[in-house]
């Protein structure tokens, strides 16, 4: 992450979050939030797409996961090629789940950047999504290698320390506070303790 920028330099990608957002890499897939509020975003691959259709895996992708089409389209996101669609849950019921999901060709490969949230939240941050989602571009081999990536290093708490003053300090203020809890599975509302050896990351050289 670079300020609300998150780069991947290896799979040659970029896309810019909210302010203020939480966001988590793992392995497998990039998860967003927006801290106090059921709102998510995921982006992560497609492994062997059944089709290259995007519409047709989009519907048959979020159908496996309880989901039916609203409303939806060949939609580019930028010069990429695309299918952003709107999802709801099998109910009618207000409180169901509704995505805005964007399967989106990068170079040939297929990436799935979607947000999710209740149907009574779902209006007010549909815009948020869209943002997101048409933020997502390639990024050049130039880009790519002046990219310089985060690292983790350990971190002994000290008996004055918080999650906020360790991600400030130790952490150059590099990811959120809360996120640096999540990073080592604690509570956001659960404080370190003196001595605990934690994980925090720095800039890269």
């Amino acid at each position: 992450m670079l300020g609300r920028d998150f780069l991947h330099p290896l799979l040659r990608f970029a896309l810019q979050f909210p302010n203020g957002w939480e966001v988590i890499n793992t392995p497998t897939q990039v998860v967003a939030w927006q801290p106090g509020e059921e709102v998510y975003m995921v982006l992560q691959l497609v492994t062997d797409p059944a089709t290259r259709d995007l519409e047709q895996l989009a519907g048959d992708n979020m159908q496996e996961s309880g989901f039916r089409l609203y409303s939806g389209g060949e939609i580019g996101v930028g010069d990429l090629e695309a299918f952003i669609g709107t999802f709801t849950g099998e109910s009618t019921d207000v409180d169901e789940p509704r995505a805005r999901v964007a399967y989106i060709d990068c170079d040939g490969t297929v990436y799935i950047l979607g947000g999710l949230t209740d149907g009574a939240a779902y209006d007010r941050v549909e815009s948020a999504f869209n943002t997101v989602i048409r933020s997502f571009r390639p990024l050049s081999a130039a880009e790519a290698k002046d990219i310089r990536l985060n690292r983790l290093r350990f971190y002994t708490v000290r008996s004055a320390d918080a999650w906020q003053s360790i991600a400030q300090n130790a952490g150059q203020s590099i990811i959120p506070s809360n996120t640096l809890a999540v990073l080592n599975a604690v509570s956001v509302n659960e404080q370190p303790r003196r001595g605990d050896r934690i994980k925090v990351a720095v800039a890269g050289n």
